[in-house]
């Protein structure tokens, strides 16, 4: 699976856990 955009993949997330957290 071919990620073309790795940074908005990783701000989802990244955002998600910084909450989280």
């Amino acid at each position: 699976a071919v990620k073309p955009r790795p940074v908005q993949a990783a701000s989802i997330p990244g955002m998600l856990g910084l909450f989280q957290n």
